[in-house]
């Protein structure tokens, strides 16, 4: 409820001057420690209402009048002061941010092109420019002396029973139950009703979901301020400084490159980890929940310059640096030692490791004029190295396959056998390099489709390449503002792609120099057709967009039957098809399996299978237990061996079909002259054919949409696998 002094005659003024003091039960809002406790009231001339607003304070009487403002101005995020230091301060300029908007800012000398921004709400003047600083929301309280408004902010003090008086503020002390006004007094000597203050009421926060939309990861204004993240609604708002929003006071390191959520946790790493001429640091590591974006913990000593955070298990990360790569404890949140064989030769740009995916039992890991460093995830040892002097960046498909982007050139690895296979791009094609000014890279991954996206940066265009066509769409997509002078250009990693729409996220800002990045725009692209679906266009501000990050919010899920049954031959199951994850890719989530009675029955997964083998007739259970990016699920299922096998399990047919869910084509790789058929869920068959060459391409556009059946047989052995088609 808002508590307001009303003026109800014109004697009301003059009774305030008489009796003294802002009446203290009144008022609302209250900050500070101590036995003291007093009244601030600021009281603006700029005609918008409510003309004077009332805060409460507790200090001690050591407490100077200048102390209790800053301290409420820090304490307060929508209140903000401009004061100049000349051997005590003076109070140039107040603001009050009264529409809502969490816009702070203030430009000098009229060059909006570098408004000035401060978490605290502290803005310093020089005796150079303190009559030049213009609020740059003009619906907020502002006053500063200036041309247009000239004037000067007195403050006041006003104790019960006597009448106010004007007051230093760097000498006087707080005198308890008594007001300190600064109000502004134009030069005929006028001054704002501070008698009809109105109380503030407690700063409350507008929640925010921040399980739907999209998280802005930002380098922000380098040598201004330390790192930022926006975040975009499901509905289109933005919320600038969303972390600190959320935790006021505190800062991200500087640079922030890179974002992940692992589990419930938002990892965000900085290049450095203080800010230039900031005394506050921040780190080069900051956790916080994903959910809330509270601050858990931060580190500034990550064993190098920050580049890109991995979680491997749930017990483990890696942290990639400018000299290699570091462990991280989740559970006890401590910073580790560095995986031997990962560092580079000493130089900032030399020898960095970049992005990093998890697949099977390996971490791949790109390292700057080497290649892929393929390290133990159980071990965290290094066990072999790809050379690949070219690399800029890698990611993980849809199909298992990692691939990594060298020269000009896509270059698959089995992440089983760490074979290699490479794609040659077109003449002039190339995913962009990022190890300069390093950034996450664009090459990227659907979830639903076997589809790689990577920004071909010098035709301002984004390259869609179909994995099992092996088509590759150089004119999926043109960035908008092409034929303007100043074109808009990819900014920081560029795009990546929202796990469940499988819509594209595209991150921009204009060419040209200075000012020129301070117009910034979100993309969202449709993954199939290429149309651009929705623009979003960032307020005017360096913020130098690093990465989208996705929230996090299914678990996985294990498709697997409550029974299985093992004959002669051993059951083969695919992982990427069985335990599937909404927002992930199966391919990037660890699996393990346990049997009861191994003298029954064994299982062991090989790859993205999981195989299980008939030892001797009799009945046990195994229980399969996945971690999809922090989130675990488990299933028990019962096995019963009717007759122990007495084939190899090499022999067993091995099955694959992608994508699931499909769209139009579905493909099978299965064992050539093996015969294919999927019936609908009433079976009735929709098609029938054969594998040759190890694979078959399956046209199933003509088809209603719905679960249907499809089953793969060679010889005496037959799978069967659901199929969504959307």
């Amino acid at each position: 409820m808002k508590r307001y002094l009303l003026l109800l005659t014109a004697w009301t003024s003059s009774l305030f001057a008489l009796v003294g003091a802002y009446p203290l039960a009144d008022i609302a809002w209250w900050t500070g420690e101590g036995d003291v406790e007093v009244a601030l009231v600021i009281a603006w001339n700029d005609g918008k209402s409510p003309e004077a607003l009332a805060w409460g304070y507790r200090g001690t009487d050591e407490t100077t009048v200048i102390t209790l403002l800053n301290e409420v101005v820090k304490a307060d995020p929508r209140l903000f002061s401009l004061t100049r230091r000349q051997g005590g301060y003076t109070v140039d300029g107040l603001g009050f941010d009264l529409n809502g908007e969490n816009t702070v800012a203030l430009v000098v000398g009229g060059d909006t092109s570098y408004p000035k921004y401060q978490t605290s709400g502290l803005f310093t003047s020089t005796p150079n420019n303190y009559d030049r600083w213009v609020c740059t929301d003009e619906e907020d309280h502002w006053n500063s002396p200036s041309a247009e408004v000239p004037g000067v902010w007195r403050c006041l003090e006003q104790r019960p029973g006597s009448s106010a008086a004007e007051v230093d503020i760097n000498t006087v002390r707080l005198q308890s139950g008594a007001t300190y006004i600064f109000c502004y007094e134009l030069p005929d000597g006028s001054r704002p009703d501070y008698a009809g203050a109105e109380a503030v009421e407690p700063y409350e926060l507008k929640p925010v979901d921040y399980t739907q939309g999209v998280f802005l990861v930002n380098e922000d204004w380098y040598g201004w301020d330390n790192g930022t993240v926006n975040f975009l609604t499901a509905d289109g708002h933005l919320v600038y400084r969303a972390f600190r929003r959320e935790n006021p006071g505190e800062t991200l390191g500087v640079t922030t490159q890179y974002g992940a959520i692992y589990g419930d946790r938002l990892f965000l790493v900085s290049k450095q980890a203080s800010s230039t001429g900031n005394a506050s640091t921040g780190g080069r590591l900051v956790v916080a929940d994903a959910r809330s974006l509270k601050k858990i913990a931060a580190f500034d000593e990550i064993g190098g310059d920050g580049r890109a955070f991995l979680g491997v298990d749930e017990k483990t990360a890696y942290i990639g640096t400018s000299a290699g790569i570091t462990l991280f404890d989740i559970e006890s949140m401590q910073v580790g030692d560095k995986i031997e064989g990962t560092a580079g030769d000493g130089g900032l740009y030399a020898g960095q490791t970049g992005a990093m995916v998890r697949a099977g039992s390996y971490v791949f890991a790109a390292k700057q004029s080497v290649g892929v460093l393929v390290i133990d995830a159980a071990t965290h040892t290094l066990h072999t190295t790809i050379e690949l002097p070219t690399i800029s960046t890698l990611t993980l498909a849809r199909d298992g396959g990692v691939w990594a982007a060298d020269g000009s050139s896509l270059v698959r690895i089995d992440a089983a056998t760490l074979d290699t296979r490479v794609r040659p791009l077109p003449e002039g094609c190339r995913v962009a390099g990022t190890w300069g000014a390093w950034n996450a890279g664009s090459l990227c991954a659907a979830c639903g489709e076997n589809f790689l996206y990577f920004a071909d940066e010098p035709h301002k265009r984004i390259v869609r390449y179909d994995i099992d066509s092996d088509e590759l769409n150089t004119e999926f997509f043109t960035l908008p503002d092409q034929d303007k002078e100043y074109v808009q250009q990819f900014q920081g990693a560029g795009l990546r792609v929202e796990p469940q729409s499988g819509r594209l996220f595209v991150t921009t800002t204009q060419a040209g120099y200075l000012s020129h990045y301070m117009n910034n725009w979100i993309h969202v692209v449709d993954g199939h057709s290429g149309e651009l679906l929705d623009t979003v266009e960032l307020e005017r501000y360096y913020w130098f967009m690093a990465m989208p990050v996705f929230p996090d919010n299914e678990a996985p899920v294990i498709a697997l039957p409550d029974r299985l049954s093992i004959g002669r031959e051993p059951v083969k199951i695919s992982l990427l098809e069985a335990v599937t994850d909404a927002d992930n890719l199966s391919a990037s989530i660890v699996s393990a399996v346990e049997v009861e009675d191994s003298s029954v029955a064994t299982a062991r997964i090989s790859g993205y299978d999981l195989t299980v083998n008939g030892v001797n007739v009799g009945d046990t259970r195994l229980t399969l237990t996945v971690n999809s990016n922090g989130k675990k699920a488990t299933r028990t299922v019962d096995v019963q061996v009717t007759e122990a096998s007495g084939i190899d399990e090499a022999m067993c047919t091995a099955v694959e079909a992608w994508p699931n869910p499909v769209h139009d084509r579905l493909t099978i790789v299965a064992v050539d002259g093996s015969v294919f058929g999927l019936v609908d869920l009433r079976g009735i068959p929709v098609c029938r054919g054969v594998v040759s060459g190890g694979k078959a391409a399956v046209d199933l556009s003509a088809i209603a949409p719905g679960i249907y059946v499809l089953t793969v047989q060679n010889g005496d052995s037959a799978k069967n696998m659901r199929i969504v088609k959307r």
